[in-house]
């Protein structure tokens, strides 16, 4: 697990923030939602999907798109 950064969710707004960590190594396990994620589906996408999601307005949330940036800047740093 490698801490990429901090981010304000809406800085002038709130000072609520989110930790951005890259983690690797991972494998995924079996599903347990809880009842209010049930229908929830979860999978793998490629970093070209996610670019795809956010041109597309599909994935506009923007600490998710703002990860996405920090991950982009620390590749090189990181080997991944």
């Amino acid at each position: 697990m490698t801490r990429l950064g901090y981010l304000y969710e809406a800085y002038g707004y709130c000072n609520q923030g989110v930790h951005i960590i890259l983690a690797t190594g991972l494998t995924s396990g079996e599903a347990d939602p809880e009842e209010t994620e049930a229908g929830m589906i979860s999978r793998r996408f490629s970093e070209d999907e996610v670019w795809r999601l956010i041109e597309g307005g599909e994935l506009r949330d923007a600490p998710s798109v703002a990860a996405l940036g920090l991950f982009q800047r620390c590749r090189g740093e990181l080997d991944v």
